[in-house]
């Protein structure tokens, strides 16, 4: 699992979206909750979602403790 990600989460880079409807997501109905630390990246990436039809999407920064052993 990588840094900082929250379990069950379905991992999409901003980079692979495109002006195509993701595989993971089939349903333009959905609650989408987009996340990433600054914020800056959930943004872009709630756009490009928005513009290909989603209608429930929901921008979180997400805060995270960095784990120390």
């Amino acid at each position: 699992m990588h840094e900082g990600h929250i379990p069950g989460a379905v991992l999409i880079p901003n980079e692979s979206i495109t002006d195509k409807q993701p595989e993971q997501l089939p349903d333009l109905n959905q609650v989408i909750l987009i996340y990433c630390r600054s914020g800056r990246r959930s943004k872009e990436a709630s756009q490009k979602l928005a513009d290909i039809g989603y209608q429930h999407l929901r921008i979180r920064r997400y805060q995270y403790m960095e784990r120390r052993d």
